[in-house]
């Protein structure tokens, strides 16, 4: 005979849990900026008010004083919201919404022991008081005080027996990494214009604003993925990040909920370019279901077709992602070159090295004059004669893949010097970035002394030197 029994449990400790569900005390304490968001959304529907949603924070030593606009709740409303924990009646609205599961209020567990709120529902309606306690499953209801009653409508949070100091400069809820969390994670409201968000503490106050991302986009105009067999979609907006230190978030009705989907094991993403680091930016999937405290997605069938539908795109992504890691391969290149050139020529423009006649391209000013035919005399090049008309700005040198089995690292052909772009000292120099500037600098140099030897007896030489010295500094180092 099978019979049925009611599950009980300790409300107070599972209020807790709940409110520490975040991934840090930073993504918690953003959770009242999402309530105040939810509230000014629908009021934005109901009345169409032409007002931005403002959020401030106020950081002491001992309390966060949380402030906004959005429309407050009366007590009825809050005592209808106190008996839906887990089950929002947000489920039930028809303007999309940030929250749904009803459990932000308790986000304060994660970051003091007290939270009181003050609530203001319209112009005529006193300010109503709730406090909640950390491991306290009861709601305490009063009337504000005349001191602490709201002259408008909205909303005013202040937490209490805090866990940690907000106002050091280097804590998890120092200004500046708060502003940089805020504005990642309400990029389109605040992009938008949709919220204004300023934080503030004794010493200053500084307005969130959107992140910048001054890098070549990436995807070209396909931002929007159908899933497969269904009416649902995501966009997506990525940037190349060549420094490889990019995170590509997910996003649920505009607030970030997959922080790095680099964290994200067992689904087949890792080791793809969305895993690369070399794309930084967003997905929006509203159609997914976010779990408590946003920590990540249900894994439904949603899911599931949400990872196959990123597939079908990252080929080419991959091969975008590929042009440009090239493009600014070369660019790395070309600046270390030129930089290497800068070194060089200043190095040989040193007294010791005054007796040596330069290349053209190695002169602060270059000139027509002819080479000589002899080994030239000791000159100071500090006070050369410009020659009118022949005034022009020195070429720098290139790399050039050599012909097959052409083991020279470096040549001058009149005019520029050419750098031996297949021969193996200078590809392993190039997959070393410490030895690249070196390496170049070296060749140029070598160049600069074959240039004075007018019998071209000695470069097979120089060039032995050179491998001589890049295979002593392999082995060595």
């Amino acid at each position: 005979m099978s019979r049925t029994m009611e599950i009980e449990f300790n409300k107070a400790n599972a209020l807790l849990a709940l409110g520490s569900l975040y991934h840090n005390s930073a993504d918690a304490l953003k959770e009242y900026i999402s309530n105040a968001l939810d509230e000014w959304l629908r009021a934005w529907e109901q009345t169409g008010t032409q007002n931005p949603c403002q959020v401030t924070y106020r950081f002491e030593r001992d309390k966060i004083t949380i402030a906004c606009n959005s429309p407050g709740m009366d007590e009825a409303e809050f005592e209808d919201v106190l008996r839906r924990v887990a089950g929002s009646s947000k489920r039930q609205r028809g303007v999309p919404q940030i929250g749904y599961i009803g459990i932000g209020l308790w986000a304060f567990n994660q970051i003091g022991r007290t939270a009181t709120f003050y609530s203001k529902k319209s112009p005529q309606s006193p300010t109503i008081k709730v406090i909640l306690r950390r491991e306290s499953d009861q709601a305490e209801f009063a009337l504000a005080s005349a001191t602490e009653s709201l002259s408008s409508p909205g909303m005013t949070i202040v937490i209490s027996g805090l866990f940690q100091d907000p106002t050091k400069p280097r804590g998890p809820l120092a200004l500046e990494r708060l502003k940089h969390v805020f504005a990642e994670q309400f990029d389109p409201y605040l992009r938008a214009g949709l919220l204004k968000l300023t934080l503030s503490n004794k010493e200053q106050t500084v307005a969130v604003e959107p992140l910048q991302f001054d890098m070549p986009p990436i995807g070209g105009t396909a931002k929007e993925v159908r899933l497969p067999n269904s009416d649902k979609s995501f966009r997506y907006e990525f940037w190349f990040d060549p420094f490889c230190s990019g995170k590509l978030c997910v996003r649920h009705t505009g607030v970030i909920v997959v922080q790095d989907m680099s964290s994200i094991q067992a689904y087949g993403l890792d080791n793809t370019i969305f895993t690369s680091g070399y794309l930084r930016g967003y997905i929006d999937a509203d159609f997914l279901k976010p779990l408590p405290a946003r920590a990540l997605f249900e894994e439904n069938q949603d899911w599931t077709d949400f990872v196959a539908a990123l597939g079908t795109i990252a080929p080419e992504l991959e091969a975008e992602v590929n042009k440009l890691q090239e493009q600014k391969e070369q660019e790395r290149r070309s600046q270390v070159l030129r930089k290497a050139f800068r070194i060089a020529r200043a190095v040989l423009n040193e007294d010791q090295f005054k007796d040596l006649e330069l290349p053209p391209i190695l002169e602060q000013r270059a000139s027509s004059r002819k080479t000589p035919a002899s080994p030239p005399a000791k000159r100071d090049r500090s006070k050369q004669p410009e020659t009118k008309g022949t005034r022009r700005e020195p070429l720098t040198p290139r790399e050039v893949m050599f012909e097959s089995g052409n083991l020279r690292h470096s040549r001058f052909n009149g005019e520029t010097i050419e750098i031996n772009a297949a021969h193996p000292d200078y590809q392993a120099a190039m997959e070393n970035p410490a030895r690249r500037l070196e390496y170049l600098a070296m060749v140029i140099g070598k160049e600069a002394m074959l240039y004075n030897d007018k019998s071209g007896e000695s470069e097979t030489f120089l060039d032995k030197l050179i491998s001589f010295i890049q295979d002593v500094e392999r082995k060595a180092g």
